[in-house]
């Protein structure tokens, strides 16, 4: 994947946040053993940023890799509150996991270690108070 405003993925169901408005050109590259096809789509972009929502207040968030072996990152900056609550949920909205982590200073990275976790289709949800940012988070074996 090539998005158009200098970033790139490997991954087969990327996910991408642009941070300005305006016209990209998306291009996907498949290549398999019979050769490549590529596929372009012109998307228009509009960013907006309203911290006042609460489902829209972090002014930056990555969780990375994902899909992932059940070790991944969250990178995420936005109003400094004293604590961030991180709740991994299942696929039956089962909590696998919860931790309070300090967001005093309004940055944070943080590595979660779940390789204990069977493979499937988790949800992260962080919350300051009535403020919540949910993330899909893949975890696969490799073999």
């Amino acid at each position: 994947w090539e998005f158009g405003d200098g970033q790139y993925s490997a991954q087969s169901d990327p996910q991408h946040q642009y941070a300005q408005s305006g016209e990209y050109v998306v291009m996907l590259v498949a290549t398999n053993e019979c050769g490549s096809s590529l596929m372009e789509q012109t998307v228009k972009v509009d960013v907006t940023t309203n911290t006042d929502d609460p489902d829209n207040w972090l002014q930056s968030f990555i969780l990375y890799p994902n899909p992932n072996t059940g070790r991944f990152t969250i990178d995420i900056a936005g109003p400094a509150e004293r604590t961030l609550a991180c709740t991994l949920y299942n696929g039956l909205g089962q909590v696998m996991h919860r931790t309070d982590l300090d967001f005093s200073t309004g940055t944070l990275k943080h590595t979660f270690d779940h390789r204990n976790l069977p493979p499937g289709v988790y949800m992260l949800e962080l919350r300051s108070g009535a403020k919540v940012r949910l993330a899909k988070v893949v975890i696969q074996r490799r073999f």
